[in-house]
């Protein structure tokens, strides 16, 4: 599917924690949404500024226009 968000595991080693990879396909060289670690913590970087987000974020690719969410919050308890 074009623009199809893809995660997958950065390189790392040393004893640092596993970063993964959120990347739209909709090049030849995938465009990186953002960065999340096994913990939940999703971080962003654009331009100048850094985030930091637990949960859930959503995002837009700048390349293709595709809206893609990411949703890292555990399932929900039923009442």
């Amino acid at each position: 599917m074009f623009g199809e968000p893809v995660l997958r595991r950065a390189s790392g080693g040393g004893g640092r924690q596993t970063v993964f990879r959120w990347e739209c396909r909709c090049q030849d060289r995938p465009v990186l949404l953002a960065t999340y670690n096994a913990h939940g913590r999703i971080n962003i970087k654009v331009r100048d500024r850094y985030w930091h987000v637990l949960g859930q974020v959503q995002t837009i690719c700048p390349r293709c226009g595709a809206e893609h969410v990411l949703d890292l919050r555990g399932p929900t308890p039923r009442l």
